[in-house]
């Protein structure tokens, strides 16, 4: 099935009819506002619509030209509706494109102007641009989440700075931002001080002079005085200051650490105690995948078991009984994924997996460790939260959601008479 909207083609499977109905009036509406600062107004540009896995995603990409929207949603997200949030930060990177290579894909093919722009254009500057935008033009977006920028303010807090390729690239030992939270930083500093347009000056220069060594750097230079480096480390100066004295400020008290301190960049999630000398925590790092890990009163750990991929970390445990979510992949169609239930139990030593081809998310359990709630997602994108019998895996009773909001990391009350979930 398709529509075609005012430049947009949406290409979509039956269950989401309702939904490219709504992208199809909703593209042609915000894409005008989205493009302002690149002054763009117009577009053609083929979108899908994808529900048959359960990784929330989108992309925009050349050779094919094409947009790709994975509408199931994620468990940890803002507060604005999905799909909404990817056409705008979606669309601003099509814009992006159209500013860059131009609308058409003549004189030379589509392949030929993708590589032109992998090669004349940073991908945080790429990504940047895009969260500045959904931060700007929405209530939500991911600039306005502590959490988010957290990898990069945390770090300067603690006395250290990065190197602009180490804040690029990424280290397998520290602790570092990714090209996303530096490029909305660094794009976010070139519009407070240069004003909404110097995107457009910066691509419309890139197009004029592509022939050049770093033409990025090179026109960033022409607008701001600095190369991309110098730009960087000066953005960094300017929020290490900022960030220092807003900590200044702020009442803080410091805590043991309950784990010993690592020499790679590690993760300990949702830490819950297990008894009154061991606490379980799910961890990972570059160098190992996630698995469970017991942490011992004296800070020694022992690693209960490796878990499969999640899309987010996520488990519950109660009564000795723990339960978590993965993915499971379609051994014959790369689209197709499934969020499946597992469980150990501590008293058995078993593990078992629940349920099978499943699209249940976040599950937690009761106190008594007897009941499960999760959230369901159809294929439609309808979303139900269901309660589900610990033993046997069967779904109980499924708690209907008439207005359709995103359902998000439901759990029990102490009595099991009482859900709360965003």
């Amino acid at each position: 099935n398709y529509i075609q909207s005012a430049g947009f083609k949406i290409i979509y499977p039956n269950e989401l009819e309702k939904e490219a109905q709504r992208m199809a009036n909703t593209l042609p509406f915000i894409y005008p506002k989205i493009g302002l600062g690149l002054r763009q107004q117009n577009t053609s540009f083929p979108l899908l619509l994808q529900n048959r896995g359960t990784i929330a995603n989108g992309f925009v990409q050349l050779a094919p030209k094409k947009s790709e929207f994975y509408a199931t949603p994620p468990q940890y997200f803002d507060s604005q509706d999905w799909l909404n949030n990817l056409a705008v930060h979606e669309l601003r990177h099509i814009a992006q494109f159209d500013k860059l290579t131009g609308t058409q894909a003549h004189p030379f093919p589509e392949l030929v102007y993708f590589a032109y722009f992998g090669a004349g254009l940073p991908t945080w500057f790429f990504e940047g641009d895009a969260v500045v935008n959904e931060t700007a033009l929405t209530e939500s977006g991911r600039g306005r989440q502590p959490n988010w920028i957290m990898p990069f303010r945390t770090p300067i807090l603690q006395g250290k700075k990065f190197s602009y390729s180490k804040a690029y690239f990424g280290s397998n030992k520290d602790v570092t931002p990714g090209y996303y939270q530096t490029g909305y930083l660094m794009v976010a500093d070139m519009k407070e001080k240069y004003g909404q347009f110097i995107s457009d000056s910066l691509l419309s220069d890139i197009r004029k002079r592509p022939l050049r060594l770093y033409p990025f750097s090179q026109s960033l230079k022409k607008f701001t005085g600095e190369n991309t480096k110098k730009y960087f480390l000066s953005t960094q100066e300017k929020l290490a200051q900022n960030w220092r004295a807003q900590d200044e400020k702020i009442q803080t008290e410091n805590y043991e650490s309950l784990n010993e301190k690592t020499s790679l960049a590690t993760n300990y999630f949702l830490p819950v105690r297990i008894n009154k000398k061991q606490i379980l925590a799910l961890k990972e790092s570059k160098q190992e995948t996630s698995f469970f890990v017991i942490i011992n009163e004296d800070k020694t750990e022992r690693k209960l078991s490796g878990i499969g991929y999640q899309e987010q970390p996520w488990f519950s445990y109660k009564n000795d009984v723990l339960v978590w979510d993965e993915i499971r992949y379609d051994p014959r169609y790369k689209q197709r994924s499934y969020s499946v239930i597992c469980s150990y139990n501590f008293k058995t030593k078993k593990f078992k997996k629940m349920s099978s081809q499943s699209r249940l998310f976040s599950p937690s359990l009761s106190a008594d460790g007897k009941k499960i709630i999760a959230a369901k997602v159809e294929l439609n994108n309808q979303f139900n939260l269901v309660e589900i019998n610990t033993i046997s895996g069967k779904i109980l009773k499924t708690y209907t959601n008439p207005e359709n909001e995103i359902l998000q990391t439901p759990a029990f009350d102490k009595t099991g008479n009482r859900i709360a979930y965003i």
